[in-house]
């Protein structure tokens, strides 16, 4: 699939993502999950998890990329049904001014990080897969070598899942307790967060290069 070829051409984003985060407070050492293109419903159980493993470990947090920025009211009136301190990525304080102390939850009602969240995450939920149906490409996350959970429904990345899951190079889960325990399973075990990690790394390193084959087949050779 040429899917796994565009990732590469990409700019690290790495440093800008740990950045951004320790803007917020979010603590160095704790476990991040970064819940990426999320869709409606997907933000509530993603919240339940966090307070549940918040129980386990006060330094876990939350970071929310909703697929569609323009949801981050909706998502913000689920927070504030909630005890958690949050705040949004457009209402950051300017560079230089001191972070927060004690956020535990981002929203990111802005576009265009997510690639750098993914990199400076512990673990990633990739949305529309657990309440929607579709799924969405999980390439850019795994590319980063960090461990990538999804739900049950990726009907639109067949092939591309049954390459990560010959490869156990991500977690599926069917419901949102199999979530929580894929999350409490990888914040306890960190030999496991990295083996996963690459595992999918080398799903996306291992596929790429369709273009350029595809591209020898079809131009004429002189």
């Amino acid at each position: 699939s040429a899917k796994y070829d565009g990732v590469a051409t990409l700019p690290a984003g790495a440093g800008e993502g740990h950045a951004l985060l320790r803007r917020v407070g979010f603590p160095e050492a704790g476990f991040t999950i970064v819940g990426g293109s999320t869709w409606p419903g997907e933000e509530t159980v993603l919240l339940d998890i966090l307070e549940r493993l918040r129980r386990e470990d006060p330094a876990v947090r939350l970071v929310l990329v909703p697929r569609h920025a323009e949801r981050a009211p909706d998502v913000l009136a689920e927070l504030q049904r909630r005890s958690f301190r949050y705040v949004q990525r457009s209402e950051f304080p300017a560079e230089g001014e001191s972070p927060e102390d004690g956020i535990d939850v981002l929203l990111v009602d802005t576009t265009g990080e997510l690639r750098a969240l993914y990199a400076a995450a512990s673990a990633i939920f990739v949305g529309k897969s657990l309440t929607a149906h579709g799924g969405q490409n999980v390439i850019e996350a795994a590319w980063e070598a960090k461990p990538v959970v999804v739900g049950p429904h990726m009907e639109n990345f067949e092939p591309v899942m049954a390459d990560f899951m010959d490869a156990r190079g991500l977690v599926q889960v069917s419901n949102s307790e199999q979530l929580y325990e894929a999350f409490l399973g990888l914040m306890l075990d960190a030999d496991l967060c990295e083996r996963l990690g690459a595992r999918g790394r080398k799903v996306v390193e291992d596929r790429q290069g369709a273009l350029a084959r595809s591209a020898e087949l079809i131009l004429p050779r002189t």
